[in-house]
């Protein structure tokens, strides 16, 4: 169902942008492009045990791993995670929280591991398929990818969270044609999705579409009027536009 072009050796969707080579074709504009995939994802925890719990220990330990996650402290996150690994969590939801930490540190086959015991209880939602076939991906498990995938987008064909991971896939490849095709269908879907609007404007820089890419960043500050980042980019856009322009005329 899916094609995967040749064995992907880095796809970063775990640490916080897209890895620098998708960022120096877009004329050194974008940085920081997207925000990590795993991260995006809703940390809801829903209802239904996998497992008899062990001692309340856990609650402050997945906490404090989401906490030195977020301030970057790998020393903390590792021992938290090494004791987490032995626990026996209470619901699906609790695993994927440990799986998603377990991705985005590149403990990618613990994540795997971790998600599958949590996808016992949670009878397969799709936040949990997805992440799966992303663990999957980073182990080249090319056939394990496209079956959770598959599941994933079977289980609730509007869910954005499956097609964003192949939107990611493809940008990470350089496939900028495929990877707008798919951002137009999720933004026919959800017309306000910031995150694809940016990954749009990255496949219009590097097709060279600069009139597309400059509508793109209007409609961006439309939505978020305060986004400093975007409004320099815009501005570099319209001020290579215009020296184009001049060029042609100068001729």
């Amino acid at each position: 169902m899916f094609r995967v072009f040749h064995r992907v050796e880095c796809l970063n969707l775990g640490a916080g942008r897209v890895q620098e080579s998708v960022n120096e074709g877009s004329k050194g504009r974008w940085h920081s492009s997207f925000p990590a995939f795993a991260i995006t994802m809703s940390l809801k925890v829903e209802p239904g045990s996998c497992v008899e719990p062990e001692p309340m220990g856990w609650i402050d330990d997945l906490e404090s791993a989401e906490r030195a996650w977020e301030q970057e402290n790998v020393e903390a996150l590792d021992e938290l995670l090494n004791r987490l690994s032995d626990q026996r969590l209470p619901s699906s939801g609790d695993y994927f929280r440990l799986g998603q930490l377990q991705f985005n540190r590149g403990r990618f086959a613990d994540a795997s591991e971790t998600l599958r015991v949590g996808l016992k209880g949670d009878q397969g939602t799709v936040r949990v398929l997805t992440q799966l076939a992303a663990c999957s991906l980073e182990l080249n498990q090319i056939d394990e990818f496209e079956r959770f995938l598959e599941r994933a987008m079977r289980l609730d064909p509007f869910n954005p969270m499956p097609r964003k991971l192949l939107v990611h896939l493809n940008l990470d490849q350089g496939l900028y044609f495929e990877a707008a095709t798919i951002c137009r269908d999720l933004l026919n879907a959800f017309p306000e999705d910031i995150e694809v609007l940016r990954i749009l404007a990255v496949c219009f820089a590097h097709s060279g579409e600069t009139d597309a890419e400059i509508a793109i960043y209007e409609e961006i500050l439309r939505l978020r009027p305060d986004d400093e980042e975007v409004a320099r980019i815009q501005a570099a856009c319209l001020g290579e536009a215009s020296n184009a322009g001049a060029e042609i005329e100068g001729g």
